[in-house]
Order: C-alpha cells, then structure tokens, then sequence
C-alpha cells in the first residue's frame, strides 16, 4: 500500500515537472511568437527587418503608459497615452503583411515627438531638452535604419537636426544653448548608424554578388562536367571496343596482345576516372583495403610488367576512413609514377596497417629513388622529375589528402633502394 501511495505520488510529481517544463518552453518562446513576421515575408532580410519592426512598436506601447505618468514635459496632456492606443494599433499591423507601412508611421511618431513636445511647453531645463533632443532623433534614426535607403535616412536626419535647431531657435521661452548639446550628439549617433547600415548592407550585397556568380560558375561546370564525361565516356567506349576486336586477330602469348591489354586497362582506368564526376556519395567505395586492392589489379595490367603486392599488416574488418571522388587518383598516380620511374621491371609494395587514430598506407618501389635536389620541395607544384611533365601529380596528391585531414609524405631510405610514400588517414570514430 504504501508503495502504491508513493507511485501515486511520483507519477503526480512527473506530470506536474512537465506540465511546468512545458508553460516555461512557451513562455521561453512566447517574444518570438508574439514578434514573428507575417508568412507572406518571405526573403531571410525582410523577415530580419520586419521581426525588428513588431519588437519596437511592441515596447514602445509598454513604455508609453509609463512617460505618460513620468515625464513632466506634457503637462498634463495625455500625448503619450493617446500614442499608446496608436502604437498598440501599428502593432497589430505590423504582424500582417503591412509590417513597412506600420514601421514608417512609427517613424513618423518618432519623428514628431519632439515637435509636440515644444508647442506645449513654455520652457524646457537641461534635462527634458536633453530627452527630446537626443533620445528621439537617435530613435528616429535606428528605425531609419531599417526602413529606409541610405539617401532616405540622410534626409531625415539632416532634416531632423536642422529643424530641431530652427524651431528651438525661434521658441520663444527655450534656449537653443541647453538643446544644442543634445542636437550634436544624436546628430553624430545618427551618422554612426547611418555608417553601420551602410556596411552591412554593402557587406550583404557583396556576398549576395558572390553567391550569384558561384552558383553561376556551378551551373556552368555542371553542364561543362556533364558534356565532357558524355563524350569522352562514348570515345572512350569506341577505343576499348576496337583494341578489343583488334585482340581477336592476336595470339594471346605476343607481345602485341599484351600492348593491346595494357591499352586497354589504361583507357578503362581513365574511363572509371570519368565516372567519378557522375557519382553520388554512396556509390563511392567505402572499404579502403578493396579500393587500393582494385586500383593495384588495374595498375598491373595498365603498366604491365610492373608487379604491385598488397599486404594487410592488421586486420580491417571494423575499420573505416573517408573516401572521396578523388582519393583514388592519388594511388593511381603514385603507381603511375612508379611504372615510369623504376626501370623496365618496376615491383611496388603496399603496406596497410592501422592504429586507433590513423590508418596508414606505405607504397613502395624498386626504383632509383629521388633525387636529393627535390627532396625539400617534392610536394610543390611545378616540381618534377621528369622535364616532359608539369609537375602536379603530387602536389595534387598531396591536396587530396589534406582535404582528408590526412598527411602523405616521403620517408627516408637508403640511396638507390627506391623510394617510400606513407599516407595516413583519419579513422572514421562508429557512433
């Protein structure tokens, strides 16, 4: 009984705990509700705009009611209450699609206020001079800043300080003396804002440009990517088809059959290169141990007698890194380099082993090795060991990895013992 009293009594304190939890959620979101632009602004700058326009007639319906009660320069008029009914108004305009409208009649208010406040007042000292000289022409601006272009918010400003000092001037019981402080500083204030506005704006719109001519440029290599993989794809298809009727005419132990087989494989790998453009993400092999195992079987036939042997120095079965459209150009070309560079009977070893961070893959080579001279820079671009060759292949490698987060590098062996590339990848954490 008393176990069945005390769940009673836990089930009550959960129902209560979310019944609270979710007044404080709505609570929580109620000045976001209660500001949110209407759905027929729908650019991400208007709604901005438009969210800051409801928030500041809101407040001001609050504070009204309290100037009304505070401020001694309405003498007894109800200017700020009456406004407050104005305000509640615009408001509820300002949540429809009208929300401009509202914001330039609040401006308007703004605007005027200090006017207003000069017809029905005798005299002003320091302090209220300061109030109406200074808080509503900044007011005036801020909401200018929003509703307004930049030659708008000029005018209104210039216009604001010049008639605030003219009509001050020829009041005949206030003097322009205790207004004049006031004047300058927003005028200044305003200017600032007017600055600020000026660069974000320009800001906006200068990426607002870049965006436009990088999805121009998009579409533009979209289509381009589109033709080339299209036509070259069909040329290279016929190529392959001729070799490969040309093969039927050779015995298969010649020396022709063989060029004919490593043309082949070369126009398949270029052809699989192709292809890569025409992927998604998920058509991409993701296994790192099957992908070089694959590019190493094309490699031997491609660059035929190069040998390549792939050993897994630990086990791969739980191990996964991330593969891109132009990872594999990277193995590609370094057993490219290696049937060029490693005499007539190049060998290349690859080596896969892993840690908890990295798995690291070393290609290496039965060649002469690299020169000394290039050692330092071999990553560079226009760096090469061949004069008939621009130099990009590893540098471009080296590019590929990186945006891998991963590193590939030349490490150190004897001299004439060929050469050694370790890349390490990053492995991919399972959730």
């Amino acid at each position: 009984m008393k176990y069945s009293i005390s769940r009673h009594h836990l089930v009550v304190d959960e129902l209560n705990e979310e019944v609270l939890g979710g007044w404080m959620t709505k609570i929580r979101d109620l000045p976001f509700a209660i500001t949110r632009p209407h759905p027929s602004i729908t650019d991400g700058a208007e709604r901005i705009r438009a969210r800051f326009v409801s928030t500041a007639l809101l407040i001001a319906t609050t504070l009204f009611p309290i100037l009304q009660i505070t401020s001694e320069s309405t003498q007894g008029f109800p200017i700020y209450s009456g406004l407050t009914f104005v305000l509640a108004g615009l408001y509820l305009l300002s949540r429809s699609e009208h929300n401009r409208l509202a914001g330039i009649i609040g401006l308007g208010i703004a605007f005027s206020i200090p006017y207003l406040m000069l017809i029905i007042n005798q005299t002003w000292n320091e302090t209220t001079a300061l109030l109406h000289t200074f808080s509503w022409p900044v007011l005036t601006a801020l909401l200018g800043s929003q509703l307004l272009k930049l030659k708008e918010e000029f005018v209104i400003i210039s216009t604001n300080a010049i008639g605030l000092i003219t009509a001050i001037e020829l009041h005949p019981g206030i003097s322009l003396g205790i207004a004049i402080e006031g004047i300058g500083i927003s005028y200044v204030i305003a200017f600032l804002l007017i600055f600020t506005t000026w660069s974000q704006r320009y800001s906006i719109d200068q990426l607002k440009e870049a965006n436009e001519e990088l999805a121009e440029q998009k579409a533009e290599q979209e289509v381009y990517t589109s033709l080339l993989t299209h036509d070259l794809s069909n040329d290279l298809q016929t190529i392959i088809g001729r070799m490969e009727l040309a093969q039927n005419y050779c015995e298969q132990e010649t020396k022709e059959y063989a060029n004919l087989q490593s043309a082949i494989a070369a126009s398949n790998r270029m052809r699989s290169l192709i292809q890569i453009f025409r992927l998604v993400e998920d058509e991409i092999e993701n296994d790192i141990v099957d992908l070089i195992e694959s590019i190493a079987t094309r490699a031997e036939i491609a660059y035929s007698p190069m040998k390549v042997n792939v050993q897994m120095l630990d086990s791969f079965s739980d191990v996964e890194v991330y593969i891109s459209r132009l990872l594999p150009n990277v193995f590609e070309n370094l057993l490219r380099n290696c049937s060029q560079y490693c005499g007539p009977e190049p060998e290349v070893d690859v080596y896969l082993k892993h840690n908890d961070e990295y798995v690291t893959i070393e290609i290496c080579d039965n060649g002469p090795g690299i020169d000394d001279s290039i050692v330092a820079e071999l990553f560079q671009k226009g760096i090469t060991t061949n004069g008939d060759h621009h130099g990009l292949g590893l540098y471009l490698c080296k590019k590929i990895i990186e945006s891998h987060n991963g590193t590939i590098q030349l490490k150190e062996g004897e001299k004439n013992s060929g050469c050694t590339f370790q890349i390490k990848l990053p492995i991919i954490e399972n959730q």
